[in-house]
């Protein structure tokens, strides 16, 4: 009643063997046959089991096969071996169908977990580490039944138990899942900045999945110091349409989770964050939305809505925090002690959206604003408006050396020594959007000036930004400027910056109100043209003219704290140390004429100064690409001037090194002038005599600067 048979076959997906007694029951009940299998592409093997990630790399297969009934077999040492990958099978297995009668133990192992990266999709990347998988499945109706599954990648342990739906979309999944291990951000590296807690780590987890949704039901997760606690109603597939979330969350760290936060680096300073509410139809409702860092605090609550159907919007936000300054550093840089306030309220219509009740306390600020925009045309029209009594931004200006602990010139908080920051021109938002914006501070309070009756007002259309006015009153006078970005085909914008003023006094030097009226008045007139994809782009190609001028003035003599600072005082006292301890200095005439063209500044003529006794001028050059600074002064007695013994002068400087860190060097015999060319008269080149010993006997040489500029 039985037959033996040994044979080979070969197919397209395989050869192999099968050997062994073949039953004469009813569909060969009573057969134990031995199969082998083996072929060069187990890709093609994943394709028909519908398992993707198995590698085009050859692959074997043995198996003991029973036929113990007509609907069922039992499978002994089922073995499949490919690169990198092992898997075994022991149990029985249904022949009519897989949802009957199956009852198995599965074994899996591999090399690399990442090779399956497939099956998780992009919400995070698999550890390239070996894995292994142990346990029993059962079929049950519709469904698997999984029981003491285990396994691990790498140092995680992990393990399944419950109901796994069927394939493909695994409703009336109900399992249980945990995982422990040493390493939590080593093991899943999620995109972006943000990036999961380093340690040991326990997550524990039931996951239910039904015909169009998912319920992710009491998540909870340590990592290190950090705890999380989740359940969220979502729909499946994940399409974010709608759904529902309760979140808690805290740790110790927040740098672990997100280190850097809108352009600050975030300090080590503890955290939390609670959050729960629901979408559906594009309306998010939070009903309680409160996130801590340290001592500051963000709280939302209401709906917001999203286009074409804004109606539905109600939101309110609050922010605290006793000290900004305490959340971190930009660019290593310390901030000054700032507490912060902010209240406002977002509400909606049809196609509007609108930010009303906006307060900001910054420090001694008090801003208060509005901002709509109308979805209704083609291209959204907005309206931005903020108006405060003082904005005091002292706190936010950092000296020279304030900088984060442990920060240095070669640690990561290091500039990249430019002093034109790399501001980026935003012409693609600026092409989605049209509108206009104003600014008004009655004062400004900047660490040497307060800058009185402030006001920038623009618009946006077809994509330019033109700002009308950025406009300041002095102690007298005032500075009137206009700004353009002018996109450019291919990419970029061209940039027009304009300035202006007339006997404009702004008092740098933190003179005494019965000071102020003997300070210089300046009249400025400036004109600059770049292009290119950001200000420091545009800047390595400007072209135009600076010219400043003076009718001379008295200032206190007051240390200045950077070259940047008191520039007439430190100039002239460094040239003449004996400057430096008068108690003022008189400057009889001051003329700046300079030259832009492809991003190099030239003093040409140059600049002029006089005080009661020194004639003191400037020639040279500034290359904005490289922001490298060649500048030459030369310093003469005025003709009817005497000077005494202790009134020596220097007369020859060099400025030089770069605009983020100029240095001054004297030079008695003028071997530093043109590049540091000494060639004639004891150092001086003939171009460098020429330019700068014409004007040596000028008795009004701001007036002979200002007139080569006419001309």
């Amino acid at each position: 009643g039985q037959t033996r048979i040994d044979m080979a076959f070969s197919m397209p997906l395989a050869n192999g063997t099968l050997n062994g007694i073949v039953g004469d029951g009813e569909s060969l009940v009573g057969s134990d046959l031995e199969l082998t299998a083996s072929g060069d592409d187990a890709a093609i093997v994943g394709e028909f089991i519908e398992l993707e990630g198995l590698a085009s790399e050859p692959w074997a297969a043995t198996a003991g096969i029973r036929i113990e009934h007509p609907e069922y077999v039992r499978l002994s040492e089922a073995l499949f071996t490919t690169s990198g990958l092992t898997a075994g099978l022991t149990g029985i297995v249904g022949t009519t169908s897989l949802d009957k009668h199956t009852d198995i133990q599965i074994s899996v192992s591999g090399e690399q977990l990442s090779d399956f990266q497939v099956l998780a999709g992009d919400a995070a990347s698999l550890p390239a580490q070996p894995f292994s998988l142990a346990g029993r499945a059962t079929a049950e109706a519709a469904t698997w039944k999984l029981q003491g599954m285990n396994g691990n990648a790498g140092t995680t342990k992990f393990s399944l138990d419950g109901t796994l739906g069927k394939r493909p979309s695994l409703a009336g999944s109900d399992l249980q899942v945990s995982a422990e291990g040493t390493d939590l951000g080593k093991m899943f590296e999620i995109p972006g900045e943000a990036r999961l807690p380093d340690g040991p780590f326990d997550i524990n987890s039931r996951i239910m999945l039904g015909e169009d949704r998912i319920e992710l039901s009491n998540v909870d997760a340590k990592a290190g110091a950090l705890e999380f606690r989740l359940d969220a109603d979502l729909p499946w597939p994940l399409d974010f349409t709608r759904g529902a979330f309760s979140l808690e969350t805290r740790g110790q760290n927040i740098t672990r989770v997100l280190p850097e936060l809108a352009g600050l680096d975030l300090d080590a300073e503890d955290y939390e964050i609670q959050a729960n509410g629901n979408w559906l139809d594009g309306k998010i409702n939070i009903d309680k939305g409160h996130a801590r860092i340290g001592d500051s605090h963000l709280q939302a609550v209401g709906t917001l809505d999203m286009p074409p159907n804004l109606s539905a919007t109600s939101l309110s936000i609050e922010a605290s925090s006793p000290d900004l300054s305490r959340l971190g550093t930009i660019d290593g840089n310390l901030w000054g002690t700032v507490p912060f306030e902010l209240k406002t309220q977002f509400s909606g219509s049809t196609y509007k959206f609108s930010m009303q009740q906006f307060q900001a306390k910054l420090g001694d600020s008090h801003v208060l604003g509005t901002f709509d925009v109308d979805f209704g045309p083609d291209t959204p029209v907005f309206s931005l408006q903020f108006t405060t009594d003082v904005l005091n931004l002292r706190p936010f200006q950092v000296s020279p050396g304030e900088t984060a602990p442990g920060e240095g010139e070669d640690g990561a908080g290091a500039s990249d020594q430019h002093l034109i920051p790399d501001l980026v021109f935003p012409m693609e938002a600026l092409s989605r959007f049209e509108g206009d914006f104003a600014f008004i501070a009655e004062q400004i309070l900047l660490k040497r000036v307060t800058l009185q009756n402030n006001a920038v007002t623009g618009e946006v259309r077809n994509g330019e930004l033109t700002i009308n006015e950025m406009g300041t009153d002095g102690y007298q006078g005032r500075l009137s400027a206009m700004l353009s970005l002018e996109p450019v085909p291919g990419g970029g914008a061209t940039m027009n910056a304009r300035a202006t003023s007339t006997g404009l006094i702004i008092n740098l030097s933190r003179q005494a109100d019965e000071e102020k009226e003997a300070l210089p008045a300046f009249d400025v007139d400036i004109d600059l043209t770049g292009k290119g994809t950001s200000l420091r782009e545009a800047a390595a190609s400007l072209g135009g003219y600076i010219n400043v001028n003076s009718p001379g003035g008295v200032v206190k003599n007051r240390k200045a704290e950077s070259v940047s600072g008191l520039f007439l005082a430190e100039i002239v006292a460094a040239i003449s140390p004996s400057e430096s301890r008068k108690e003022e200095i008189n400057i009889s005439c001051f003329a700046a004429v300079m030259k832009a063209d492809e991003g190099v500044i030239s003093l040409d003529p140059g600049i002029a100064i006089q005080s009661d006794k020194l004639n003191v001028y400037a020639t040279g050059n500034i290359q904005l690409a490289n922001e490298k600074i060649d500048v030459n002064f030369r310093t003469e007695t005025r003709s009817a001037a005497k000077l005494s013994a202790s009134e020596l002068i220097s007369p020859y400087v060099k400025l030089s090194g770069t605009l983020s860190d100029p240095s001054v060097a004297l030079d008695p015999k003028g071997t530093l002038l043109s590049g540091g060319a000494a060639y004639l008269s004891g150092g001086l080149s003939i171009l460098a005599k020429k330019a700068l010993g014409s004007l040596a006997t000028s008795k009004d040489p701001c007036a002979e600067h200002l007139e080569k500029a006419g001309n």
